[in-house]
């Protein structure tokens, strides 16, 4: 899939196809294996007169996790020509409300090229006082790394992270307890997994 990829595509896609540059790019999107796997079908294209979006907060990933619908390729899915392995996740046991917490994760090179890999972190709420997504992204970096070498990746968790929209108080809202911090190279491939 090249998406748009401008008049220099067909070059760049040769490049890539013949290993001359290491591909790293993710998917913005979910690929389902069916049509019926999105949260829309029930509902698209509707009437002359209306649409109705009855999936809620429950699009995208969101609704394939929910659904418990596996998809053809999850949302932040890549390919690379080397392979990376993540560790020593280090996450804060407790967070003060108006202040951040730095949530970090070590990522290695473990192949024979260089390559860029997509960090991202995911944050699972463990005891929701709402109806909330199993997982949400809230950070991605991409780190360029040589073969054998490691970088610390970090991320900067507040509030806003942890919270949702408060429909009765029309607020932002981040409730007490336990959340997971959660750390994949796309939504359904969680590496490490620490609680905060």
């Amino acid at each position: 899939e090249m998406w748009s990829a401008g008049e220099e595509g067909g070059n760049a896609l040769a490049e890539i196809l013949f290993g001359e540059v290491n591909p790293s790019g993710h998917l913005p999107d979910t690929f389902a294996f069916r049509r019926e796997d999105y949260s829309d079908w029930p509902n698209y294209p509707g009437t002359k007169e209306t649409v109705k979006y009855a999936e809620g907060i429950y699009v995208g990933y969101r609704h394939f996790d929910k659904a418990r619908i596996k998809p053809r390729f999850p949302f932040g899915y890549g390919l690379s020509y080397t392979t990376f392995a993540f560790s020593d996740l280090k996450a804060p046991p407790t967070m003060t409300r108006g202040h951040q917490a730095i949530v970090s994760v070590t990522v290695k090179n473990t192949g024979k090229r260089a390559g860029a890999e997509v960090v991202q972190l995911y944050i699972h709420c463990l005891a929701p006082k709402v109806d909330r997504p199993i997982r949400e992204l809230k950070g991605f970096q991409r780190v360029s790394l040589n073969p054998g070498q490691s970088a610390t990746v970090k991320f900067a968790v507040d509030d806003r992270s942890l919270s949702y929209w408060d429909t009765a108080h029309h607020r932002w809202q981040a409730d007490r307890g336990p959340y997971a911090m959660e750390i994949g190279d796309n939504y359904r491939d969680i590496k490490l997994s620490g609680v905060v």
